[in-house]
């Protein structure tokens, strides 16, 4: 392993536009991280979140899973 390598279970930001491209399955995810506490995603997800309060259609979610993706 090497350092600053993330490895076990992490938390991930994930983002994308709710509306009619959800509905048609075509979905452009952003994804943010990998963060090795929920707390720091908690974070991060409040940052992006408010950065795009203006857009209704975007949508971040915090999903926990494994450092690869």
């Amino acid at each position: 392993m090497s350092e600053g390598e993330v490895t076990g279970r992490v938390w991930w930001l994930v983002g994308c536009r709710d509306g009619l491209a959800v509905s048609a399955g075509d979905v452009e995810e952003e994804r943010v991280g990998p963060f090795v506490s929920y707390e720091e995603a908690r974070r991060a997800w409040s940052d992006r979140a408010w950065s795009s309060v203006d857009d209704a259609e975007m949508r971040w979610s915090i999903v926990e899973g494994d450092a690869d993706g």
